[in-house]
């Protein structure tokens, strides 16, 4: 800490080591920290909704923020959490890709009730036109008029 002590100090020795030996010292820290996360995402399931969900959105922070600005990746899966360590921005640029791809699915489907309410209106404007009316402005009135 500011040249006073080195990372081998604290028993996290990663400077100048294989990809391998990173992996291995750091292995039962994020399963430590796996295993917690998901720990507490059970108890959290037992909570009120509202303090559910409080706690839930604060496991997804750990997992989608401050983990992958560690270089760690964290993936829920039915047995529990499964990390890897990747880079840091390949894994912004994912989320970031995930995040653009969500919002073009909303946008999509607000599209679609669009058209739906366009084409719902489109039928209530035909449906209230007065009989006496119908067929003098529609394209049948020459077809059906007495003249």
């Amino acid at each position: 800490v500011f040249g006073v002590a080195t990372q081998e100090d604290f028993g996290l020795p990663l400077a100048a080591q294989g990809e391998g030996d990173r992996e291995q010292v750091l292995a039962p820290v994020l399963d430590a920290v796996s295993s917690f996360r998901d720990d507490v995402r059970a108890l959290a399931r037992s909570l009120p909704p509202a303090d559910m969900q409080a706690i839930l959105k604060l496991c997804d922070d750990l997992r989608d923020t401050r983990l992958v600005d560690c270089g760690v990746r964290l993936e829920d899966k039915p047995n529990g959490g499964q990390w890897s360590l990747a880079d840091p921005e390949t894994m912004k640029a994912e989320q970031a890709a995930k995040a653009a791809e969500k919002v073009e699915q909303s946008v999509i489907k607000a599209l679609r009730k669009l058209q739906a309410k366009a084409q719902e209106l489109q039928k209530e404007v035909a449906a209230s036109v007065p009989p006496e009316e119908l067929f003098s402005s529609s394209s049948l009135a020459a077809k059906y008029s007495a003249e």
